[in-house]
């Protein structure tokens, strides 16, 4: 079975969540999908600005830190 490999050269780690650790990661990814797909247009189109929706993005600082926290533990 043939093996991925980054570009360095060096096999990737295959990263194995628990259920919760899924879990977790995929409640904030839909939020964050969500966030971007109803308010990126808002920018475009002017109705939004550019800080406003940085500002919005804030609201998921805690849980980006948990995601990172997790993600962070597989390679550790």
């Amino acid at each position: 079975m043939d093996r991925e490999v980054s570009k360095s050269g060096s096999p990737l780690k295959a990263i194995l969540f628990t259920a919760e650790e899924s879990e977790t990661k995929s409640k904030l990814d839909t939020k964050l999908n969500e966030y971007i797909d109803i308010n990126l247009p808002k920018v475009v189109r002017g109705d939004m600005t550019w800080e406003d929706y940085k500002g919005g993005l804030g609201q998921f600082q805690d849980s980006n830190d948990e995601v990172c926290e997790i993600m962070q533990g597989h390679f550790e």
